[in-house]
């Protein structure tokens, strides 16, 4: 008596089965491989980005210390002007 597991198309059913689980290990493996190869790149750009961050920040801050000083000169002048225009 022979059983469906001794059935050659049932054995080959499984192949292909196995087969197709396989073929797809092995593209989820590709793509692991893929990013895996591309983080060195991914973690010099994120250092740059961020010592270009702190660029911009110094600079935001330099320029609001000199906006903050030139809000303080027009207020001086117009303080100035209202003097002289009331005079």
């Amino acid at each position: 008596m022979t059983g469906k597991n001794d059935d050659p198309a049932y054995t080959g059913l499984l192949l292909e089965e196995v087969r197709e689980s396989f073929r797809v290990v092995m593209e989820a493996v590709g793509d692991i491989q893929r990013q895996v190869h591309a983080l060195p790149e991914i973690r010099q750009n994120t250092r740059l980005l961020m010592d270009d961050t702190q660029a911009l920040k110094a600079a935001v801050r330099g320029l609001s210390n000199e906006v903050g000083g030139l809000s303080d000169q027009v207020d001086h002048h117009e303080h100035r002007i209202r003097r002289l225009e009331a005079a």
